[in-house]
């Protein structure tokens, strides 16, 4: 039933914000393309231009050179070995020397740059976004506290976010699940596969590095906002939460909202009847759930790249089925 969905059936797609978007959105998020209306951010120029070059399978896609921050002004942009480790606050180097990946974080640059906050964006004026994914080096706090009036209308947000100050003054963990808690989200999905290992000679033989960050997704509890009276969502934002709870592997959670929907009249008969068979959760790109499994398996640093490759290969012409035909 959700697979059957077009653009058109949920006010024109699924609207995203990816900010820190250099290396693209997961491999996970490929059966959505065709819903996908994609607002991209990244401080390097280059990166941001390069993936404008890029085909794209999205929807829509625009991407922009804009450091983002939860207010606007004068920033110092600590340019670091890694591109992706760049960010708008200082490493914290006494911490961060202590690990084997600290060359990463070593500053070769730094220069000013004016921020913006996300109110500030002319382009994303009157939008209801659904979907939010922060990768802002420690920034991502502030940017979702001055950003409420597009927290309040998304059904999904992914944030990657330290455990202790890996940056100096940076977002952690702790403070992220206070604040989303309070703005009626639930933890669905947490990645803690980022291990790193101490500056010694155990680094490669020690079974238990420390977790130095996640990254987590969260879901707005509908329910609970509907037990307050104060839910207020259209058909097409109900469609999509279903879609973005199927693709994210929360079938359990999308049902129980199924049941809340049919009963507000946002779903028919008919589909209600349809969900509550598995099969009509799962979108006709059967092979990027299997993937997804795999991918979660894995360094994040490598499951972006991992997961082009298997998708490239899965769609390759299969001799053998011939035989069998």
């Amino acid at each position: 039933m959700l697979d059957k969905l077009k653009s058109e059936d949920i006010d024109g797609g699924i609207n995203i914000i990816d900010l820190g978007s250099s290396g693209g959105l997961g491999a996970y998020w490929k059966p959505l393309n065709r819903f996908l209306n994609l607002y991209a951010f990244d401080p390097n120029e280059d990166e941001c231009k390069k993936m404008s070059q890029e085909k794209t399978c999205s929807l829509s896609a625009n991407y922009m050179p804009y450091a983002i921050a939860g207010k606007k002004g004068k920033y110092t942009l600590y340019k670091t070995n890694d591109k992706h480790c760049w960010s708008l606050l200082e490493p914290n180097s006494d911490w961060l020397s202590r690990f084997s990946f600290y060359q990463k974080f070593v500053v070769r640059e730094k220069v000013t740059i004016y921020a913006k906050t996300l109110g500030d964006i002319a382009l994303l004026k009157g939008i209801n976004f659904d979907v939010m994914k922060l990768d802002t080096q420690g920034l991502e706090l502030p940017i979702l506290e001055s950003s409420v009036n597009i927290v309040k209308n998304c059904f999904l947000i992914e944030v990657e976010t330290g455990f202790l100050e890996n940056y100096k003054n940076e977002s952690t963990f702790n403070q992220i699940c206070e604040f989303m808690r309070k703005n009626d989200f639930l933890l669905f999905d947490i990645n803690t596969d980022h291990r790193i290992s101490r500056k010694n000679h155990f680094s490669e033989k020690t079974k238990k590095q420390q977790i130095l960050w996640c990254q987590s997704t969260w879901l707005k509890d509908y329910v609970a906002i509907e037990k307050r009276n104060q839910l207020n969502i259209n058909r097409a934002k109900a469609l999509k939460a279903l879609i973005l709870c199927a693709n994210h592997g929360c079938i359990d959670f999308g049902y129980e909202l199924a049941t809340l929907f049919f009963k507000k009249d946002l779903i028919t008969g008919e589909e209600y009847k349809l969900l509550k068979d598995e099969s009509n959760w799962i979108f006709s790109e059967k092979k990027i759930y299997f993937f997804k499994t795999i991918l979660n398996l894995i360094p994040n640093r490598l499951s972006k790249k991992l997961g082009e490759i298997l998708i490239e290969v899965s769609e390759k012409p299969n001799p053998i089925k011939k035989l069998f035909k």
